[in-house]
């Protein structure tokens, strides 16, 4: 069973009262970005455990996988996804060996990088 826009609105209500310091629209985003993948039951369990953790400092955790997903379907589902090799696959080294980082100062740039190639280089002769 999915959840209504009445139950909705009364689990955020709910959550609300159990964190005041989490903003009621933000709850509202957490809990309906939830609900597009679990089921009403799982959504409020989750909702609810997530209230409970005085760690979390906005209710942006709700939808993400954690702790308050367990005993749930989309926990069990998030908790086993594993790779070709039998790792975790956010963790595999093997699966994970081509991902370069990006450079330190990447957020800073503000413009793209020059390319050179040789037919840049044979324009700009005389």
């Amino acid at each position: 069973m999915r959840l209504t826009q009445q139950q909705g609105k009364r689990l955020c209500e709910l959550v609300h009262l159990l964190r005041r310091d989490w903003d009621l629209p933000g709850i509202e985003t957490a809990v309906r970005e939830a609900a597009k993948d679990a089921t009403a039951v799982d959504v409020c369990v989750a909702a609810i455990r997530a209230a409970g953790n005085s760690e979390a400092k906005t209710p942006g955790l709700i939808p993400r996988p954690g702790a308050h997903w367990s005993q749930t379907p989309k926990g069990e589902q998030r908790q086993h996804s594993t790779c070709a090799h039998g790792n975790r696959q956010r963790v595999c080294d093997e699966c994970n060996a081509g991902l370069t980082t990006a450079p330190p100062d990447w957020r800073n740039r503000t413009e793209p990088e020059p390319t050179t190639t040789d037919e840049n280089d044979e324009d700009e002769q005389p």
